[in-house]
Protein backbone atom coordinates (compact mmCIF):
# COMPACT_ATOMS: atom_id res chain seq x y z
CA UNK A 1 0.00 0.00 0.00
CA UNK A 2 1.48 3.29 -0.75
CA UNK A 3 1.89 6.21 1.82
CA UNK A 4 3.12 9.38 1.66
CA UNK A 5 4.17 11.60 4.46
CA UNK A 6 3.62 15.30 5.13
CA UNK A 7 1.15 15.66 2.50
CA UNK A 8 0.63 18.86 4.36
CA UNK A 9 -1.33 20.50 1.40
CA UNK A 10 -4.19 18.18 1.44
CA UNK A 11 -4.33 18.93 5.47
CA UNK A 12 -2.41 19.24 8.68
CA UNK A 13 -3.92 15.82 9.92
CA UNK A 14 -2.00 12.95 11.54
CA UNK A 15 -1.97 10.83 8.43
CA UNK A 16 -1.75 7.20 8.18
CA UNK A 17 1.81 7.63 6.67
CA UNK A 18 3.05 9.96 9.90
CA UNK A 19 1.06 7.38 11.89
CA UNK A 20 2.84 4.15 11.07
CA UNK A 21 6.46 5.74 10.96
CA UNK A 22 5.58 7.23 14.39
CA UNK A 23 4.70 3.37 15.34
CA UNK A 24 7.81 1.62 14.12
CA UNK A 25 9.99 4.27 15.60
CA UNK A 26 8.44 3.28 18.70
CA UNK A 27 8.64 0.02 18.03
CA UNK A 28 12.28 0.21 17.16
CA UNK A 29 13.30 2.48 20.24
CA UNK A 30 10.96 0.84 23.31
CA UNK A 31 8.99 4.56 23.11
CA UNK A 32 5.72 3.94 24.76
CA UNK A 33 2.92 3.34 21.69
CA UNK A 34 -0.12 3.87 24.02
CA UNK A 35 -2.06 5.65 24.17
CA UNK A 36 -2.25 6.04 20.13
CA UNK A 37 -3.44 9.67 20.72
CA UNK A 38 -0.09 10.70 22.17
CA UNK A 39 1.68 9.54 18.79
CA UNK A 40 1.48 12.97 16.84
CA UNK A 41 3.21 14.18 20.08
CA UNK A 42 6.20 12.93 19.11
CA UNK A 43 5.97 14.59 15.74
CA UNK A 44 5.35 17.80 17.32
CA UNK A 45 8.37 17.20 20.11
CA UNK A 46 5.66 17.65 23.17
CA UNK A 47 7.40 14.14 23.55
CA UNK A 48 10.70 14.45 22.95
CA UNK A 49 12.30 11.40 22.00
CA UNK A 50 11.65 11.54 18.20
CA UNK A 51 12.95 15.28 18.17
CA UNK A 52 15.88 13.94 20.40
CA UNK A 53 16.60 11.10 18.67
CA UNK A 54 16.03 11.91 14.91
CA UNK A 55 16.48 15.95 14.68
CA UNK A 56 17.07 15.14 10.91
CA UNK A 57 13.28 13.64 10.64
CA UNK A 58 12.11 16.59 12.09
CA UNK A 59 14.09 19.17 9.97
CA UNK A 60 12.34 16.90 7.64
CA UNK A 61 9.43 17.63 8.07
CA UNK A 62 9.81 21.60 8.11
CA UNK A 63 11.69 21.65 5.32
CA UNK A 64 8.77 20.10 3.53
CA UNK A 65 6.33 22.14 5.06
CA UNK A 66 7.90 25.19 3.77
CA UNK A 67 8.54 24.19 0.23
CA UNK A 68 4.57 23.40 0.11
CA UNK A 69 4.32 26.70 1.51
CA UNK A 70 6.32 28.38 -1.05
CA UNK A 71 4.93 26.68 -3.72
CA UNK A 72 1.56 29.07 -3.66
CA UNK A 73 0.28 30.43 -6.40
CA UNK A 74 -0.59 33.58 -4.17
CA UNK A 75 0.55 35.76 -1.54
CA UNK A 76 -2.62 34.68 0.42
CA UNK A 77 -1.27 31.95 2.71
CA UNK A 78 2.41 33.39 2.99
CA UNK A 79 4.10 35.70 5.37
CA UNK A 80 3.72 39.50 5.19
CA UNK A 81 6.45 40.94 2.83
CA UNK A 82 9.19 42.19 5.41
CA UNK A 83 12.55 41.85 6.37
CA UNK A 84 12.16 38.63 7.94
CA UNK A 85 15.47 37.02 10.11
CA UNK A 86 16.43 33.45 9.75
CA UNK A 87 14.85 32.74 12.94
CA UNK A 88 11.62 33.70 11.99
CA UNK A 89 11.24 30.86 9.95
CA UNK A 90 11.53 28.18 12.79
CA UNK A 91 8.59 26.23 12.75
CA UNK A 92 6.47 25.51 15.93
CA UNK A 93 4.15 22.32 16.06
CA UNK A 94 1.12 22.25 18.27
CA UNK A 95 -1.39 19.23 18.01
CA UNK A 96 -4.96 19.99 18.48
CA UNK A 97 -7.02 16.63 19.82
CA UNK A 98 -10.18 18.56 18.84
CA UNK A 99 -9.60 19.25 15.50
CA UNK A 100 -7.57 15.99 14.90
CA UNK A 101 -4.40 18.67 12.97
CA UNK A 102 -1.62 20.01 13.74
CA UNK A 103 -1.62 24.11 14.10
CA UNK A 104 2.27 25.67 12.51
CA UNK A 105 2.82 29.06 13.47
CA UNK A 106 6.15 31.01 12.27
CA UNK A 107 6.75 34.12 11.10
CA UNK A 108 6.05 36.74 13.98
CA UNK A 109 3.56 33.85 15.02
CA UNK A 110 1.62 33.55 11.65
CA UNK A 111 -0.89 30.58 11.49
CA UNK A 112 0.68 28.74 8.48
CA UNK A 113 -0.98 26.41 6.05
CA UNK A 114 0.13 25.29 2.67
CA UNK A 115 -2.75 26.10 0.03
CA UNK A 116 -4.62 22.84 -1.13
CA UNK A 117 -3.82 21.63 -4.71
CA UNK A 118 -6.33 23.24 -7.77
CA UNK A 119 -9.08 20.96 -8.99
CA UNK A 120 -7.69 20.31 -12.11
CA UNK A 121 -4.43 19.20 -10.47
CA UNK A 122 -6.27 16.39 -8.44
CA UNK A 123 -7.38 15.17 -11.89
CA UNK A 124 -6.77 15.39 -15.41
CA UNK A 125 -5.29 18.77 -15.31
CA UNK A 126 -1.41 19.24 -15.41
CA UNK A 127 0.94 20.77 -12.89
CA UNK A 128 0.52 24.31 -11.60
CA UNK A 129 -1.50 25.51 -15.15
CA UNK A 130 -4.55 24.11 -13.64
CA UNK A 131 -4.03 27.06 -11.06
CA UNK A 132 -4.08 29.49 -13.92
CA UNK A 133 -8.22 29.46 -13.83
CA UNK A 134 -8.25 31.01 -10.49
CA UNK A 135 -5.38 34.00 -12.06
CA UNK A 136 -7.22 34.66 -15.16
CA UNK A 137 -10.80 35.06 -13.46
CA UNK A 138 -8.96 37.35 -10.98
CA UNK A 139 -9.99 35.97 -8.05
CA UNK A 140 -6.40 35.67 -6.08
CA UNK A 141 -3.79 38.10 -5.78
CA UNK A 142 -0.83 37.02 -8.01
CA UNK A 143 2.56 36.89 -5.64
CA UNK A 144 4.59 37.26 -9.06
CA UNK A 145 3.60 37.77 -12.48
CA UNK A 146 3.45 34.33 -13.98
CA UNK A 147 6.32 32.92 -16.78
CA UNK A 148 5.41 34.55 -20.11
CA UNK A 149 6.40 30.75 -21.88
CA UNK A 150 3.46 29.69 -20.00
CA UNK A 151 1.00 28.92 -22.79
CA UNK A 152 -1.95 29.81 -21.09
CA UNK A 153 -0.33 32.97 -20.62
CA UNK A 154 -0.26 33.39 -24.20
CA UNK A 155 -3.34 32.50 -24.87
CA UNK A 156 -5.29 34.06 -22.47
CA UNK A 157 -7.49 31.02 -21.22
CA UNK A 158 -6.12 28.26 -19.51
CA UNK A 159 -4.04 25.50 -21.94
CA UNK A 160 -2.83 22.53 -20.42
CA UNK A 161 -2.46 20.74 -23.41
CA UNK A 162 -2.64 20.36 -26.77
CA UNK A 163 -6.19 19.90 -26.95
CA UNK A 164 -6.69 22.67 -25.70
CA UNK A 165 -4.56 24.30 -28.26
CA UNK A 166 -6.27 22.43 -30.77
CA UNK A 167 -9.97 24.03 -29.72
CA UNK A 168 -8.93 27.97 -30.42
CA UNK A 169 -10.36 29.33 -33.94
CA UNK A 170 -7.92 31.10 -35.83
CA UNK A 171 -9.39 34.80 -35.08
CA UNK A 172 -8.06 33.58 -31.48
CA UNK A 173 -4.61 32.32 -32.66
CA UNK A 174 -4.37 35.89 -34.44
CA UNK A 175 -5.05 37.84 -31.56
CA UNK A 176 -3.04 35.82 -28.63
CA UNK A 177 -2.37 38.47 -26.00
CA UNK A 178 0.91 36.82 -25.18
CA UNK A 179 2.22 37.52 -28.66
CA UNK A 180 0.82 40.63 -29.86
CA UNK A 181 2.85 42.35 -32.86
CA UNK A 182 4.85 39.10 -33.40
CA UNK A 183 3.93 38.75 -36.79
CA UNK A 184 3.64 35.12 -36.67
CA UNK A 185 0.72 33.28 -39.01
CA UNK A 186 -1.99 31.50 -36.88
CA UNK A 187 -0.86 28.15 -37.80
CA UNK A 188 2.69 29.26 -36.40
CA UNK A 189 1.24 30.17 -33.34
CA UNK A 190 -0.76 27.44 -32.92
CA UNK A 191 2.37 25.11 -33.65
CA UNK A 192 4.44 27.49 -30.68
CA UNK A 193 1.52 26.99 -28.19
CA UNK A 194 1.44 23.34 -28.37
CA UNK A 195 5.42 23.41 -28.35
CA UNK A 196 5.10 25.26 -25.19
CA UNK A 197 2.46 22.92 -23.34
CA UNK A 198 5.69 19.46 -23.83
CA UNK A 199 7.76 19.13 -20.98
CA UNK A 200 11.54 19.49 -21.24
CA UNK A 201 11.26 19.08 -24.99
CA UNK A 202 9.67 22.75 -25.62
CA UNK A 203 12.80 24.57 -25.49
CA UNK A 204 14.25 22.58 -28.89
CA UNK A 205 10.88 22.80 -30.10
CA UNK A 206 11.13 26.22 -29.97
CA UNK A 207 13.93 26.89 -31.02
CA UNK A 208 13.89 24.82 -34.16
CA UNK A 209 10.34 26.85 -35.15
CA UNK A 210 12.06 29.85 -34.59
CA UNK A 211 15.24 29.22 -36.49
CA UNK A 212 12.55 28.73 -39.98
CA UNK A 213 13.94 31.15 -42.86
CA UNK A 214 10.25 32.47 -42.43
CA UNK A 215 9.92 33.04 -38.90
CA UNK A 216 13.03 33.80 -37.52
CA UNK A 217 12.13 38.24 -38.02
CA UNK A 218 9.66 37.30 -35.44
CA UNK A 219 12.39 37.61 -32.89
CA UNK A 220 12.67 41.28 -33.20
CA UNK A 221 8.86 41.60 -31.54
CA UNK A 222 9.23 42.22 -27.62
CA UNK A 223 6.41 39.82 -27.16
CA UNK A 224 8.41 37.06 -28.75
CA UNK A 225 11.65 37.93 -26.72
CA UNK A 226 9.78 37.78 -23.63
Amino acid sequence: VERRLFQWERGLGFGEAEASLVEELCLHSGWPETPKSNLPLYLTGDLRPLVDNYPDLVLLRDVVFLFKLLLAPTGDALPELKRWRPADAALEWAWSADRGEFTVTGFGGKDLRPPPPPPEAKGKGRGILGALGSIFSGTSKLRSEPSPADPSVVAGVPISSEDDVLHLSTEELRALPGLQGSGLQPRDAELLLSYLTVPYLRIALVLDLMADPTRVACLAAPSVQR
